[in-house]
């Protein structure tokens, strides 16, 4: 699906604007009508997303390796199998970024695509721990509910426990620029009578070094709230219940954080 693009008058108003001036003034040309729907949720999830990318980087506590996703080692070929799940998770990608940028039904996985989603965890969990990391944070992310279920089942009984927890996993899912799913925060909360809770499988110390990164996450809430409020009718309405839902979320997690390392 072709991207939308912005006129040449128009990528030239945008230079030396900040981000919330470039929010205001996409804002401006769609209800004019000088960019349409696709246009819109196309250009406001990119810059949030670059804008969100250079702080999370700043911040991020888990530096990974130049081609780290290939669990081999660099004098190896990568397999047959590798290739797969590499060609899978670039298409499970660009299926989400078309219904970003459209809302469109071409994200609706085949029973045959969840199938092969659903194999390729279960049997490469170890032999290719990262691939399989990169395949579960798209799963949680991805506009499916049933993916997201399996994902977010396969994550608690997998990813996390008292002999072992896969902080790279974590690490990874905290640094995505893109979007961390409600799920990733559920799955880090246990509730008790007082409230929610740091589950304590989780070591202090690494909480403590994704807070900045937590904290990243939820200014960028802070940003998609701010620009859904320009909104007009029921489209405001839903955009703006929604983001302050993942709002309250990202704060209730934030605050549990800070409470557990204290």
């Amino acid at each position: 699906m072709t991207k939308p693009k912005l006129t040449y008058e128009q990528n030239i108003s945008l230079k030396g604007l900040s981000l919330e001036e470039k929010l205001n003034l996409l804002h401006e040309w769609k209800k004019n009508e000088e960019i349409d729907q696709p246009a819109f949720e196309h250009f406001s999830n990119l810059w949030i997303k670059k804008e969100s990318k250079k702080i999370i980087n700043a911040n991020a506590p888990l530096r990974r390796r130049v081609n780290e996703t290939l669990e081999r080692s660099n004098f190896c070929c990568r397999t047959v199998r590798e290739g797969q799940m590499q060609v899978f998770i670039d298409k499970l990608r660009g299926k989400i970024n078309d219904y970003i940028a459209n809302r469109s039904n071409e994200a609706q996985l085949t029973d045959k695509e969840r199938n092969l989603f659903y194999k390729y965890v279960k049997e490469n969990v170890h032999s290719y721990r990262l691939l399989v990391n990169q395949m579960l944070i798209l799963g949680l992310r991805y506009p499916d509910k049933e993916l997201n279920s399996f994902c977010s089942n396969f994550v608690q009984e997998n990813k996390k426990g008292p002999y072992f927890t896969d902080y790279h996993f974590w690490g990874t899912l905290w640094e995505d620029p893109d979007f961390v799913p409600l799920d990733a925060i559920r799955l880090m909360l246990v509730k008790k009578e007082d409230g929610r809770h740091i589950d304590n499988l989780f070591a202090p110390s690494f909480i403590q070094s994704i807070i900045p990164l937590i904290e990243a996450q939820r200014n960028k809430e802070v940003e998609r709230l701010k620009f859904a409020q320009m909104l007009e009718g029921k489209e405001r309405e839903m955009q703006v219940k929604r983001k302050m839902e993942r709002l309250n979320a990202f704060n209730i997690l934030l605050k549990a954080a800070e409470e557990y390392c204290s």
